[in-house]
């Protein structure tokens, strides 16, 4: 049975493997793994630039973008530049990068098939031993779920989900030692992991108290987790960059973001994961009510790690279907499952046809990045039933919108889900009331009424309207008339937004700036603006559009941008130039985008 369970997880995720996607941080990663294979450094140098972007170029042309900003990378004192993600997961491909290159096999599959060994490995690892009920339970909930669908992603999440699940056996094992330095090993790529470790050297010290030495090694062991630090701290005089560079922010963690990692109808591991979920919840109430030390031990540590997760300044960063840092937390429910449940051959038999259920719910999902629109589930729930999903805000905005927002800034309000009698949920506070008039037709006296509820309030706050309460405005009839765009009825065309071409409906283009691109759109289209700066602190140069030479736009916010104009079907040019070069100074390229939407 055991091996059968290998052989099905390896031919899955070899399919998965074979669907390789550059989302995410994808390019920082694939540069990291270029530089260290030619000059066994983690340093991005111009002839690394050369080689990635052609790669990139043929598989991932939308990336490029972000490899010619360097975006994730800074300039060290040595005036070298490197990433804020550090290079251990890279290091890992160098073996599969030497076989690929003597075999002649395109490198762009080095970190997918990586990620394809390092899951078969763990899983392998975890099936061994004389607990094999239990094991095989732990690897069908584990396994067979969404860490399936970042085995294409060259991102790290396989290899962190991975670290703690080997820590998880290891430690129930009483390998205490082992399991501190799996953790930590995690910890090099996924921060929060480093509590895991602490809590290994705990229960050495708890279980091995007459035995210093064990407690010495494991501690010896979780000391790997300060490699990360130690390299910055020699760069560049900081222990993390994700810190320094305001990429996270402890006022942000919450409990609302853990919930959210948990249940959230989009991102949440309940609505992709549930059959782990819910055996989870049972096993560990079942292990507190028995006073399981490690049951304690491990719900705890996990809690503390959702909560340094939900630190991290964009909260709906790009990811397949589940939330990135969701993927490494299934192991330990999947553990707490085990632990408390106490399984039998009949109960892994009963398990068998529900874990191929969630197999079937994980094949149906997409492995690229959906991290801009609401999943079918999240999409019904907005329009029939409101008051049941009221995700965290930028969540919310960004999915609604379809469209990045910049985490340093406040999140643009209003908005609202629109349905075919107006909007039924909508995200805004008292400052962007107006903007709300400005943007939909829009009842006074129900607005009046809502507003005056939730006076004295200075956060944004959900209102559910009924029917007919907020409609979309009628669209302009004339070019150069300016107003906010309600949700769009169909793309019809995207340049520079890194969509795929979708069935004559989608077209991908980007451009960078100085640039021109020229556009034909069909006869009754809008034209609807939006720009992207590509900078390295993510703060933005302004810019300015022209459409047929005059100008269109000016701004300075990320993807602020919402004018519709109405376009005829004769040929148009847009440019888009920066305003001021020299805020350009390193950074080389301005990257943007504009929709093309059938005018209905």
């Amino acid at each position: 049975m055991r091996a059968a369970l290998v052989v099905a997880l390896a031919v899955v995720a070899v399919f998965y493997a074979t669907r390789a996607s550059a989302d995410g941080d994808a390019t920082e990663y694939v540069a990291m793994l270029e530089s260290l294979w030619r000059h066994g450094s983690p340093d991005l140098r111009p002839e690394d630039l050369d080689v990635v972007r052609a790669r990139l170029a043929e598989h991932a042309p939308h990336a490029v973008e972000s490899l010619d900003a360097r975006r994730g990378y800074f300039a060290a004192y040595d005036g070298r530049w490197y990433s804020f993600h550090f290079f251990a997961y890279p290091m890992l491909g160098l073996p599969l990068e030497a076989l690929f290159r003597g075999i002649r096999v395109d490198p762009h599959w080095v970190l997918p098939f990586t990620n394809v060994v390092v899951l078969v490995l763990a899983a392998a690892n975890a099936l061994r031993g004389a607990l094999r009920v239990e094991r095989v339970a732990l690897v069908a909930l584990a396994a067979f779920g969404p860490v399936l669908w970042y085995v294409s992603w060259h991102h790290t999440e396989v290899l962190t989900w991975a670290c703690v699940l080997t820590c998880l056996v290891a430690l129930e094992e009483g390998r205490h030692a082992r399991a501190a330095f799996f953790a930590a090993f995690g910890a090099l790529q996924a921060p929060p992991l480093v509590v895991l470790a602490g809590l290994a050297v705990l229960f050495a010290f708890l279980d091995e108290a007459r035995t210093r030495r064990r407690v010495l090694v494991a501690a010896l062991a979780a000391s790997v987790a300060g490699l990360a630090p130690a390299f910055y701290l020699w760069k560049f005089g900081v222990p993390s960059l994700h810190v320094s560079a305001a990429y996270t922010d402890v006022r942000l963690a919450s409990a609302d973001r853990v919930f959210s990692l948990f249940f959230d109808l989009n991102q949440g591991m309940l609505p992709h994961a549930p059959v782990t979920l819910v055996l989870g919840v049972v096993g560990l109430s079942r292990g507190l009510a028995r006073r399981d030390r490690l049951t304690i031990g491990v719900f705890a540590t996990t809690l503390v790690m959702m909560v340094l997760a939900s630190q991290t300044i964009h909260f709906n960063a790009g990811c397949a279907n589940v939330h990135r840092y969701v993927v490494w937390i299934i192991p330990a429910v999947a553990w707490l499952a085990v632990r408390g449940l106490r399984w039998r051959l009949p109960g892994a038999i009963a398990l068998a046809p529900v874990t191929l259920g969630q197999l079937a719910l994980v094949l149906a999902g997409s492995t690229t990045n959906n991290a801009y629109r609401h999943n079918p589930l999240a999409r019904y729930v907005l329009l029939h039933a409101p008051s049941l999903y009221s995700p965290e805000p930028r969540v919310f905005v960004e999915r609604t919108e379809q469209r990045i927002t910049d985490p340093w800034r406040s999140l643009p309000l209003p908005s609202a889900v629109m349905g075919p009698r107006g909007a039924t949920k909508v995200l805004l506070d008292h400052a962007s009331a107006a903007a709300l008039r400005d943007r939909f037709e829009v009842d006074e006296r129900w607005l009046a009424g809502a507003l005056a509820s939730r006076a004295g309030g200075r956060r944004p706050f959900y209102l559910e309207p009924p029917a007919g309460a907020v409609m979309p405005k009628p669209a302009p009839a004339t070019r150069g008339e300016s107003w906010l765009a309600p949700e769009p009825l169909a793309r019809v065309g995207t340049f520079g937004a890194g969509w795929a071409p979708g069935a004559g409906e989608i077209e991908s283009r980007c451009a960078s700036g100085p640039a021109e691109i020229t556009i034909a759109p069909r006869g009754g289209s809008l034209l609807f603006g939006g720009w992207a700066p590509m900078s390295e602190l993510g703060r933005p140069s302004r810019v300015r559009l022209f459409l047929d030479g005059e100008l269109f736009e000016r701004a300075r916010v990320v993807h602020g941008i919402r004018r519709r104009i109405a376009l005829d079907a004769t040929p148009h040019v847009l440019r888009v130039e920066p305003e001021d070069d020299a805020e350009l100074r390193g950074v080389g390229r301005v990257g943007f985008c504009v929709d093309l939407l059938r005018f209905e």
